[in-house]
């Protein structure tokens, strides 16, 4: 898209990009953008990395898999392999590496309730207010505290990788985990920058 190359690679697999290699001269893969084949999995030919060369890798992965995506050796070798980029003021950017697994957080609440258990039976429950309920970490010699003053986990929530191009320059964005600001790299798109 204008000067900006862009690799969308999908689930290639070591096999996969082998066989592109032979189909393409490595300065064809030569991109600035490029999304990580299968969620970040280590099944990747390095020399397809190599020609890559992408000045900014994002692995789209977090979505709570047996796999444990995105593995280091791809994460590692996107950063070794991929070339710096020019900032807006002409300041080099290494390799930048995006993941929405890193990006993610949790959302945190603060109890209101608690429920317990009468009996056996199905519906055989009491409530009581949080602030009467005093808990204390399994694994800690930590006091109790009130269930009402512990943040407690209530969900996960993955991160966004927010890509943009005017066909010069990419900017790339993840939002802070605090607040509504991003943090926001853009460089310049083309061979040459």
């Amino acid at each position: 898209y204008g000067q900006c190359r862009l690799l969308l690679t999908g689930d290639l697999n070591k096999n996969s990009q082998r066989l592109m290699l032979t189909y393409q001269p490595m300065t064809d893969l030569s991109v600035d953008l490029a999304k990580a084949c299968h969620h970040g999995s280590e099944d990747i030919e390095l020399d397809f990395v190599k020609a890559m060369q992408a000045r900014a890798t994002v692995i789209s992965s977090g979505d709570n898999e047996d796999y444990a995506h995105p593995r280091p050796v791809l994460m590692g070798a996107s950063a070794r392999y991929g070339r710096e980029a020019k900032g807006l003021n002409d300041e080099s950017l290494p390799p930048l590496v995006y993941c929405t697994e890193l990006a993610r957080s949790v959302k945190l609440a603060y109890a209101e309730s608690l429920r317990i258990k009468q009996s056996d039976e199905v519906n055989g429950f009491r409530t009581i207010p949080a602030g009467e309920a005093w808990i204390r970490a399994e694994e800690s010699q930590a006091k109790y505290r009130p269930l009402g003053f512990t943040p407690i986990s209530t969900d996960l929530v993955y991160g966004l990788v927010n890509v943009r191009t005017d066909g010069q320059h990419i900017l790339c964005a993840t939002m802070e985990e605090k607040g509504t600001d991003f943090d926001i790299k853009v460089f310049q798109a083309g061979q040459e920058a």
